[in-house]
């Protein structure tokens, strides 16, 4: 079993050429729009399905990839596999997959693994451990910090640099802070207003310090990065602010937001991302400067063109798609896609195959969108 695992990452490996030109130019493309600058065509990210050669490549389930670090890396590699296979602008790359709750198992959540799911915090930490914590502590070796570290150190040894890292699951300290405490969470914001304060610096402590052990295990600048196809420059972080859209605006801003902007800081600011209409958090995320990069998992919940004049307006990059209308042509999506910027080549890194994916014919797909910024922009 051991030899035939490793002959599956062999040929996944293979398959991706780490000098491929696609990529090469999918880099610029991206790092182009992360300084804020003009390309030939913005990135468009796209997945297709594996080549034929690899299609008997078996699919493990989460228990085993959580527990076996070969079976996880040879997840990660088809899944790196099929963002390559479409040779878009997306740029392939695999992490340490070990769930939502690897920060909060180091403030002494307790998370479970299954099979037919990922994995889930299933036992919260009192308020009164919590109230008792002075710090977080030596991290490498609470939780199931040792278990990520030792998937980490074995995949990349594994790797030796032929497809990129991304850091594990981070979420943020908000988030973290729901995962450690529960849905107790959501009273303590009226009846315990310092304590609160104290669980999300605690919360902000333990993302920096394992969002570093990643970075320093994978070999990735503090300031860049790498996560689900996009490649960061002057951006090195990534935060999922879900729970926070839970929440009134004024929570948002006396507790979540401060705690994201300490956060963020030691990785010149990141990538956020949350599910929902994100009314609480739309408008205040605009005015953080370490959020550089908005990420909507319900695009549907947004207007698109109010949200994409802001998001541009405040000098920020949006990093997704939006739904396609009944019966509309993949080009005309593109234009319409491409017409919400008001003329400026600038700001977004689209990605449709997020939502409702064209999967097949990407060459087809990417002469559509390159053919739409000539309608747009006259190029």
């Amino acid at each position: 079993m051991t030899q035939e695992i490793e002959s599956f990452i062999d040929r996944l490996l293979d398959y991706m050429d780490p000098a491929a030109e696609h990529l090469r130019t999918a880099r610029e493309r991206q790092k182009t729009v992360f300084e804020g600058r003009e390309c030939d065509f913005l990135p468009i990210m796209l997945n297709a399905s594996l080549p034929k050669a690899l299609a008997d490549i078996p699919d493990y389930d989460y228990k085993e990839c959580y527990y076996d670090a070969r079976k996880m890396l040879v997840s990660q590699l088809k899944g790196a596999a099929c963002a390559y296979a479409a040779q878009s602008d997306a740029v392939p790359s695999i992490r340490a997959n070990n769930g939502t709750g690897i920060v909060a198992t180091v403030l002494g959540a307790r998370q479970e693994a299954f099979a037919d799911k990922m994995p889930w915090v299933t036992e919260h930490v009192p308020k009164k451990r919590i109230a008792a914590m002075d710090s977080i502590g030596e991290v490498r070796g609470a939780g199931i910090m040792p278990l990520v570290i030792e998937h980490l150190e074995n995949m990349t040894e594994r790797v030796a640099g032929r497809v990129a890292f991304m850091v594990s699951d981070t979420q943020s300290p908000f988030d973290v802070a729901h995962l450690v405490l529960g849905d107790d969470l959501f009273t303590e914001l009226y009846d315990d207003r310092p304590f609160v304060h104290h669980l999300l610096r605690l919360c902000a402590q333990a993302y920096i310090a394992v969002t570093k052990i990643n970075k320093e295990i994978i070999g990735e600048p503090m300031d860049a990065g790498h996560h689900s196809g996009l490649c960061m420059s002057r951006c090195g972080a990534r935060a999922c602010e879900d729970s926070t859209t839970l929440v009134s605006r004024e929570h948002a801003e006396e507790f979540s937001l401060p705690h994201l902007k300490r956060a963020l800081a030691p990785f010149a600011g990141g990538y956020v991302h949350y599910c929902g209409n994100g009314r609480a958090l739309f408008e205040p995320l605009l005015t953080l400067p370490e959020a550089r990069v908005l990420n909507f998992g319900n695009p549907e919940m947004h207007d698109p063109e109010s949200a994409m004049k802001a998001i541009l307006d405040a000098g920020k990059i949006y990093y997704g798609g939006w739904p396609r209308l009944k019966d509309e042509s993949v080009q005309r999506y593109f234009e319409r896609a491409l017409g919400l910027l008001g003329g400026r080549k600038r700001g977004l890194i689209f990605a449709p195959g997020l939502f409702e994916p064209p999967y097949d014919k990407s060459e087809t797909v990417i002469e559509a969108w390159r053919s739409a910024h000539g309608e747009v922009f006259g190029s």
